[in-house]
């Protein structure tokens, strides 16, 4: 784990980038309003990446829902959040871990 801190873009900046990334109905209705829940938050690295996974498990698992939310990991949310290079290099190893264990 880094003790370094990120502070999440705020939430109109953060929804911009998100639908710019993304503009599926799904996303926007379903998963977007749980990752807009860390507008502004500052957190490290395990509490970005926990933030990532709480958003989706809660996420439907129907097959049509999980293809839109592979088209944001497709295009690099991690990357689009942190805009830094470094941290989104661990939280895609970290993210990728999380979800190999649910």
């Amino acid at each position: 784990m880094t003790d370094k801190t990120y502070t999440f873009p705020e939430r109109s900046e953060m929804l911009k980038r998100l639908v710019n990334m993304c503009d599926d109905q799904d996303l926007v209705d379903l998963y977007y309003p749980v990752l807009l829940e860390s507008a502004g938050v500052k957190t490290n690295l395990d509490g970005f990446v926990a933030r990532l996974v709480l958003a989706t498990s809660n996420y439907p698992t129907i097959p049509s829902k999980l293809e839109a939310l592979q088209k944001v990991y497709d295009h690099n949310i991690i990357g689009l959040l942190t805009q830094n290079a470094e941290l989104a290099e661990e939280a895609k190893k970290m993210f990728k871990f999380f979800l190999r264990a649910t």
